[in-house]
């Protein structure tokens, strides 16, 4: 890929589009390292899903996708250990490892599909989303409070002064949630709905060019 797609910097570096996925944090510094996309507002699954079980002692917050889909959606991921370990650094994919790729977004929007109906269950309990965002310095972290659907910053909480600044309100839409992953400089992605007219469909965006 010789040059990042605009619109699709513009979706990752939008404080107020949620990017939801399985060590993304890896795949947020991959991003900044190789191409200066500074991405914000992203959500580790695995740090989310805790907060939905009963017994949260002993539940790690960096979890395989493989682990998460046996917890959430009771089933594994079958993964094709020829298309991992092929040439990612090609500049175009093959149908096989197109379908590896896609595979790691479907399932992080199934999971995190899931999460958001199992706390609209528990509507009593207290959530907190943890929004990550990459800089070259590393990954800034804060911490807002309410569900993955609809959350409010409450950044300001800690501070002293009475200046009433209005409170961002975030949203996780399951016709615009944005998952993704990353193979070298490759990005494969699924947005189901954007109003913006993205063509998610456009080879250009499967085959680095």
């Amino acid at each position: 890929m010789k040059q990042f797609p605009r619109e699709l910097a513009r979706i990752l570096t939008d404080e107020n589009i949620v990017k939801v996925g399985v060590n993304i944090r890896g795949d947020g510094t991959r991003l900044m390292k190789d191409w200066g996309i500074r991405c914000a507002s992203l959500v580790e699954l695995g740090a989310i899903s805790i907060q939905t079980m009963d017994d949260q002692s002993n539940q790690r917050k960096i979890r395989s996708m493989d682990r998460l889909a046996r917890e959430l959606l009771g089933y594994s991921v079958e993964k094709d250990t020829s298309a991992r370990m092929s040439d990612w650094s090609s500049s175009h994919l093959t149908m096989a490892q197109i379908a590896y790729a896609a595979n790691d977004v479907y399932v992080s929007y199934e999971i995190a599909a899931k999460i958001k109906r199992m706390q609209k269950n528990r509507p009593s309990q207290e959530y907190h989303v943890p929004l990550m965002t990459i800089t070259t310095d590393g990954a800034d972290v804060r911490t807002v409070q309410g569900m993955l659907s609809v959350f409010k910053d409450k950044n300001n909480n800690n501070t002293n002064n009475n200046n009433n600044k209005a409170q961002t309100n975030h949203h996780y839409n399951s016709d615009l949630v944005f998952s993704l992953t990353t193979k070298a400089h490759i990005l494969i992605f699924s947005v189901h709905k954007w109003q913006g007219g993205f063509n998610h469909q456009d080879p250009r965006y499967f085959d680095g060019e």
